[in-house]
């Protein structure tokens, strides 16, 4: 995978405080997010992520003058599949051709508050998180990724509604057979405690494990893994993540573990 965006864009003297983060310069200056992408590509990256991380619709919408969401999430995909064509162009290596993942971040990374690393959302229901997430990745889904990337989530809560959420746009896509593209595959990362047995929200991530291995590969779930969480927890974290896999019904298929 690449690495941080954002911290190699501030190292390239970009000013990140807008509520957007990152994309906010999808709207300013995209193609600093394009230069980016291509140093990552060069370095060797397999997959970079695109500016969406903190990009929602209802925080587009009310820029002024007001953002269309499709039309961000589409630049933000069309800059990295950019940089990946002008990658493989200038290169000798014949490795596979990179991948693009469109980055969705918590909910509560959208609240720009921080809470994506404490899972306090402002009394956000089951239901709201449903549909938060589910028109987010009919938006990114339609801008044409590789892949969906569920970053930062600090929460069982979270997790389980981004599960039924994938479950209700596959469903609006098979509904709509020739309308929508089909939902790519999807990773989900946790942001977890240093202990490495709890996500930042006090979950088990065994139990948050077993629940993904469970469900996630019948809506496109291929990995789950850890985000953003102290480099000391990971060891114990992947050991949480793989006991809870391994405690899953027999019938699930096996998840990839993703650490970044």
């Amino acid at each position: 995978m690449d690495g941080g965006l954002a911290t190699q864009l501030e190292a390239d003297g970009k000013v990140l405080s807008d509520s957007l983060w990152s994309a906010s310069l999808l709207l300013d200056d995209p193609t600093s997010i394009k230069a980016v992408h291509r140093r990552y590509l060069d370095a060797g990256a397999d997959i970079v992520t695109t500016a969406t991380y903190q990009a929602s619709p209802k925080a587009l919408l009310s820029r002024s003058p007001p953002a269309d969401p499709r039309h961000v999430f589409r630049l933000a995909v069309d800059l990295a599949r950019e940089a990946v064509v002008e990658h493989v162009a200038a290169s000798s290596n014949r490795r596979p051709t990179p991948l693009v993942a469109a980055s969705l971040g918590s909910y509560g990374a959208t609240l720009a508050d921080g809470s994506e690393f404490t899972g306090n959302f402002q009394g956000a229901s089951h239901a709201d998180l449903v549909a938060f997430h589910a028109e987010r990745i009919h938006i990114a889904v339609d801008s044409q990724p590789d892949l969906l990337a569920f970053e930062t989530v600090p929460s069982q809560a979270e997790v389980s509604a981004i599960l039924d959420a994938l479950a209700t746009c596959a469903a609006t896509t098979a509904a709509d057979a020739g309308a929508r593209s089909p939902l790519p595959p999807s990773w989900i990362s946790l942001s977890c405690r240093p202990d490495g047995a709890l996500t930042n929200a006090g979950d088990h991530l065994r139990d948050v494990s077993k629940l993904v291995a469970e469900r996630g590969p019948a809506v496109g779930v291929f990995a789950l893994g850890l985000n953003c969480t102290a480099p000391r927890a990971v060891l114990r974290a992947v050991t949480e993540l793989r006991a809870g896999m391994d405690s899953a019904a027999s019938a699930a298929e096996p998840l990839e573990i993703v650490v970044y």
